[in-house]
């Protein structure tokens, strides 16, 4: 059991595979060891634009990636976040 406190999340690693108009340079399509998204699956008291269930789109390099028994997750501060992707 984890316990998040402040304005910190806890996300689910998750693959996102995003389309766009805008044309993305082959370099950046290249696929880093850090994850970009992640499904929020607990947070702290004080985090107030997230919810529960909502996949986030975070900075490059944000917050401390981990494994815990097989899984892979994400512990970042709210201010990380960039954009929260909307369902359709």
């Amino acid at each position: 059991m984890i316990k998040i406190l402040g304005k910190n999340l806890l996300m689910e690693q998750v693959e996102i595979e995003m389309s766009s108009v805008i044309e993305i340079p082959d370099l950046a399509k290249q696929k880093s060891t850090y994850q970009r998204h992640g499904k929020v699956i607990a947070f702290g008291a004080d985090v107030v634009q997230v919810k529960l269930g909502d996949v986030v789109i975070i900075t490059p390099y944000a917050g401390k990636h981990f494994k815990l028994d097989g899984e892979k997750y994400i512990i970042a501060s709210e201010k990380e976040i960039l954009a929260v992707l909307e369902q359709e």
